[in-house]
């Protein structure tokens, strides 16, 4: 029937009263569209779902241009544990749509004063993600009806976590020793609770609700693998607790942390007696991203009884870059029916390679795809002029003469310090890791064309090694060691959100279709990689606690079995831990797994036989390795398809 209506000449349809609407669908321009969409346990009371896709009446992905689909209304009494949305749109003529679902909440920053408008920001929740979205062929159609649940195409997970696509998130990082009581009742105290509680200064009635956002918790102590809602009196601070409270806001100015703390009692969740109380102002933490602040606890009438100090942490969405929907490997490990093989450096590091390549050059990545190697890892970070390098060290080693030339001195010089083009021109030197000495090394091994040179752009990678092979790409940045100091001798450095925007907006724009996956060692900064993006994977670099490597003062990095639930509640791809661990602890690859996890050890050791058979045997997804030519024999030789 549909074939014959679109015969009919278009005037004898008008002629007929066929609306323009029902003209443009019988004549094949325009097609009925209707979703029906099911929502497992339903959506937050402030979430809506919407749809995004590849047309004009879809958004063209951005999802500030999303349809918002109608809730079907249940009944009280219905066990169905989903929520059930649909919406029906006419849709112009494309052979093929593609679409995604989100739930997204509108935050609304409220007006400080009656002259000043309140803003509003559509912000995603959870959305579907994966390389590949939701696909359904229109072509010689005119009425198509798609019944889908949220999060599920086929029989996989597509559900992704959101991204900051305007507001900001505030973090507050607690443990037992935050705590200096002044009071001797409050010092009596064994265990507390804490409660942090957002508010907003221009709200009369401090209505937490209005704001649309809530304040959730993860203890690491408890190996939570997500973020929970806090209890009415609070979360029990114990001995071994790391505590991170987080927020999100689209406000600058107008928000306040209300803390709260309670007297921990054996077997009693209620009514428990307050000990004193303290206020974060916002505003106060905007002016840098991270640091550490001292708060004072008041008791009863105001008095003073103590102070705590936490680690606080802002993250700020992409300044110039915007994501969309179109698609994501955020989540996604390709190629996970076999062993993977990571490049340490390209080649290796040159002092653990039998090679003849510069480390971290665009000629020992090339080199390394042609030994087989699925992924390079290299380690990034910023000159004085923000151009994204590539180079292990914090800080080069220059070598100086004498004017008379009979004596040579060697300084060490922040690499963020300098200039792209007064590194291109430098007289260079490594130190030997883990040992502080030098080891002067001038690029005297041999050369093979201007890809051999040290300190290679990011840019400069992309363009020109071959887009089949993968980039493990370490951000650079300086960690706390337990002693108070900045590793490697550190003194300063620039702020996290700015130093990231630069190096991520790089690889967003320049990038492609290669596989990325970022990772560090520094907490915050995995964090941020993942909140300001939705398009690459992060995994998190972990030391733990050994005896080769200076001791983090971050807690969160200590416990491996703790860092692997970490990467679970952050919704990192993975964990990166040294092969020490692996090989002493065999239930770790397991847990990742439990967790849908990736595990991919590092170590200086695993060009060894001996140590890629065991690591192959415990069930890890890929090995960092130097000596890759020596790893990948020629007969083990893989093509880099990913």
């Amino acid at each position: 029937m549909g074939c014959f209506i679109r015969e009919l000449p278009l005037g004898y349809m008008y002629v007929q009263g066929f609306t323009r609407v029902e003209v443009a669908l019988c004549q094949g321009i325009m097609v009925l569209v209707k979703f029906r969409l099911a929502v497992e346990d339903g959506a937050e009371d402030e979430d809506d779902v919407y749809i995004v896709g590849n047309c004009d009446e879809l958004g063209q992905w951005n999802q500030e241009n999303g349809i918002k689909l109608i809730r079907h209304d249940q009944s009280e009494e219905s066990s169905d544990r989903h929520s059930h949305w649909y919406i029906t749109l006419e849709i112009g003529s494309t052979k093929k749509l593609e679409y995604r679902y989100f739930l997204g909440r509108t935050m609304c920053e409220l007006p400080s004063s009656t002259e000043d408008k309140s803003c509003t920001l559509m912000t995603v929740q959870w959305w579907e993600g994966g390389p590949t979205p939701r696909q359904v062929d229109l072509a010689d159609e005119s009425n198509v009806q798609l019944n889908d649940s949220f999060g599920i195409i086929g029989n996989k997970s597509v559900k992704y976590p959101g991204w900051l696509t305007g507001q900001k998130e505030i973090r507050l990082v607690i443990d037992n020793n935050s705590f200096k009581m002044v009071d001797k009742k409050a010092q009596s105290l064994l265990d507390y609770r804490i409660k942090c509680l957002p508010l907003n200064a221009s709200q009369e009635d401090h209505d937490p609700h209005l704001i649309r956002n809530k304040m959730l918790y993860l203890d690491l102590s408890e190996e939570m693998t997500e973020y929970k809602s806090q209890p009415e009196f609070g979360v029990s601070v114990k001995q071994d607790s790391v505590i991170t409270f987080r927020v999100q806001t689209v406000s600058d100015c107008d928000l306040f942390i209300h803390i709260f703390i309670y007297q921990e009692l054996p077997g009693v969740d209620n009514d428990l007696p307050l000990v004193g109380h303290s206020v974060v102002l916002a505003a106060n933490l905007f002016s840098s991203s991270r640091g550490a602040l001292q708060i004072p606890v008041h008791g009863n009438k105001l008095r003073m009884c103590g102070q705590i100090t936490l680690d606080y942490l802002v993250v700020k969405p992409l300044p110039s870059y915007t994501c969309t929907m179109s698609t994501s490997d955020a989540l996604e490990w390709r190629n996970s029916h076999r062993l993977q093989y990571v490049g340490h450096r390209g080649m290796g590091m040159c002092r653990a390679g039998k090679h003849i390549y510069n480390e971290n050059t665009i000629q020992s990545f090339s080199e390394a795809a042609v030994h087989g190697a699925d992924f390079v890892e290299f380690d990034v970070q910023l000159t004085k002029d923000l151009v994204p390098v590539i180079f292990h060290d914090f800080n080069c080693r220059l070598s100086c003469n004498s004017f008379s030339g009979a004596q040579q001195s060697s300084h060490d010089v922040a690499v963020l310090s300098l200039t792209y083009d007064q590194l291109k021109k430098l007289k260079i030197g490594f130190s030997e890791e883990g040992t502080g000495n030098s080891v002067l090394y001038e690029n005297d091994k041999p050369k093979q064309g201007d890809d051999n040179h040290l300190f290679p752009t990011v840019l400069e990678a992309f363009n020109t090694v071959t887009p089949q092979l993968g980039f493990n790409i370490e951000v650079k940045y300086p960690m706390k060691l337990e002693s108070g100091e900045l590793e490697d001798g550190v003194q300063t450095f620039m702020d996290m959100n700015k130093y990231l925007d630069v190096l991520l907006e790089n690889i967003l724009l320049h990038a492609g279709e290669r596989n990325i996956v970022l990772t560090s060692f520094n907490t915050d900064v995995c964090i941020m990689l993942r909140l300001k993006q939705n398009r690459y994977p992060v995994s998190f670099l972990t030391q733990g606690m050994t005896e080769r490597y200076l001791l983090y003062k971050d807690r969160r990095t200590h416990d491996i079995p703790k860092v692997i639930c970490l990467a679970k509640a952050e919704h990192f791809l993975g964990v990166n831990p040294i092969t020490e661990y692996v090989l002493r602890d065999p239930t770790l690859v397991q847990k990742a797994r439990d967790l849908d996890l990736i595990l991919i050890p590092w170590g200086d050791k695993n060009h060894d036989q001996n140590i890629e058979k065991q690591l192959k045997e415990r069930g890890v997804h890929a090995i960092i390795c130097d000596n890759i030519h020596e790893v990948i024999k020629p007969e083990k030789s893989i093509n880099n398809n990913f």
